[in-house]
């Protein structure tokens, strides 16, 4: 899988994402303003769950990863992809 689902699940919920800066990851969410990217190393990504101690960040992330989410993940065009990718490697025995 390209993208990680649980992301995708988390930005439709509104929630503020703090995530280690890999290609996947970055190339869903926008960087600072759908959510926070750290090197994927405890310190870093530590500080980054710091930053989510203000109020009016977790708002700002969480309310641009929903409407990011909304705008380029629409639900039904998800679904239509996996069934053709699951179909796609279905063989019949």
């Amino acid at each position: 899988e390209g993208s990680p689902k649980i992301l995708l699940e988390a930005m439709a919920s509104g929630c503020a994402i703090v995530a280690s800066n890999i290609a996947q990851i970055s190339e869903i969410v926008e960087i600072d303003k759908s959510a926070l990217l750290c090197n994927p190393d405890a310190e870093n990504l530590a500080e980054g769950l710091r930053k989510l101690k203000n109020l009016k960040t977790r708002q700002k992330l969480g309310k641009n990863a929903r409407e990011s989410a909304e705008k380029n993940y629409e639900i039904n065009k998800l679904l239509n992809i996996e069934v053709k990718v699951l179909k796609s490697l279905y063989q019949p025995c």
